[in-house]
């Protein structure tokens, strides 16, 4: 890009030659289909040119549909083509997510940036209480959603959301949990397969007491049977026996309480699997409470690979669920729906984890 003083030309021609200039950067290739463009501050930096001849040239580029701006995101660069008939409710897709802070904020990320490849502009939204979903799915319709992501709630009332979309021939992607007695396309991390991964790594470096710790409302939380499923197979085949103690099942608030509980105990694990990475974090904190030492005293594995999982005192091994690739397929499976209109069989999409190994897993202590 020039970085020439731009400005010296009236106003008018300077954003022209601002437009031109991105214009040119984004058809020669510079700028791919889904990368971000620079904040305003930064271009105005590097053109020497005011905030405001920016912003008014990306708006002349978002006329033009080779930008997209996602509102607390940024600017994107999108697909030209994707709209040639002019229609941009013909251009949105939903996703309503229950949070975007501790998992799903990565899978959107990943998700937004390949609807943007595929010609389409990804809408977000929360539906952590009944309220809100409602008031999201009705302005996902009255905007003409072409199709809906829907990571369903641990109640009962996404049932309604869900009823609702269909009825107004919207076709919807599940993710992460399914709905009882609804039969739809269904993309999710291999819950399974990931608690199998983690007792292996734990088996692997020679522990043989090993301990598991979820959640005591398994109803609301449907990957929770398959994660301890997972757990339990893999000990299982590998000839070991866990202990009907050693299985815990804690709320957040007692979850400190128990583990200490468990932490005291004579003959205690030497080693747990958790049901996500809070439990683990949780862990930490009992740990130190009793001046125990993770990993020297004991291992921990964790689920998600979650921000905290990286940040904690001591960065916690954990299953990967490889996000960024749920939100690709997710992505690709509701376009598919929307631009394949023959009735199809509905699928479920199950994404193979990665063991992350960090700090928190070692060797268990020889006696």
């Amino acid at each position: 890009m020039d970085k020439c003083k731009i400005e010296t030309l009236s106003p008018i021609s300077a954003v022209a030659k601002v437009a031109a200039l991105l214009r040119e950067d984004i058809r020669s290739g510079r700028y791919a289909v889904g990368d971000p463009i620079e904040t305003e501050r930064v271009l105005a930096g590097k053109l020497r040119v005011s905030r405001e001849t920016v912003r008014q040239s990306l708006s002349i580029l978002r006329s033009e549909r080779l930008v997209i701006r996602q509102q607390g995101r940024g600017t994107f660069v999108t697909n030209p083509t994707y709209a040639a008939n002019g229609d941009r409710e013909t251009l949105l897709i939903g996703a309503l997510v229950y949070e975007k802070d501790y998992y799903f904020g990565t899978i959107l990320q990943g998700a937004f940036s390949h609807a943007t490849r595929r010609g389409y502009i990804l809408a977000t939204g929360i539906n952590s209480t009944e309220d809100s979903e409602k008031e999201h799915v009705e302005a996902f319709i009255k905007s003409g959603v072409r199709g809906v992501i829907l990571a369903p709630t641990m109640g009962k009332h996404s049932s309604h959301a869900y009823d609702r979309l269909v009825k107004e021939k919207i076709p919807v992607v599940l993710i992460d949990n399914k709905l009882h007695d609804r039969y739809e396309d269904f993309v999710s991390v291999d819950n399974y397969q990931g608690t199998v991964l983690a007792a292996k790594h734990l088996i692997d470096l020679g522990h043989t007491a090993i301990g598991y710790i979820g959640y005591d409302i398994p109803d609301d939380l449907p990957c929770q049977p398959e994660r301890l499923l997972g757990f339990t197979s893999m000990c299982r085949q590998s000839g070991i026996k866990v202990s009907d103690k050693w299985i815990i099942e804690v709320n957040s608030d007692n979850c400190l309480e128990k583990m200490r509980t468990i932490l005291q105990q004579e003959n205690h694990p030497t080693a747990f699997v958790f049901y996500n990475d809070y439990l683990a974090t949780r862990m930490l904190d009992a740990a130190h409470e009793l001046n125990l030492k993770v990993p020297d005293d004991i291992s921990i594995v964790g689920f998600d690979d979650s921000p905290i999982a990286k940040t904690c005192s001591v960065p916690i091994t954990t299953i990967c669920p490889r996000p960024r690739e749920l939100g690709k397929i997710m992505v690709d499976t509701l376009v598919n729906k929307i631009e394949n209109t023959q009735q199809q069989i509905k699928q479920s999409i199950l994404i193979e984890p990665r063991l992350v190994i960090r700090k928190s897993t070692a060797p268990p202590k020889k006696v």
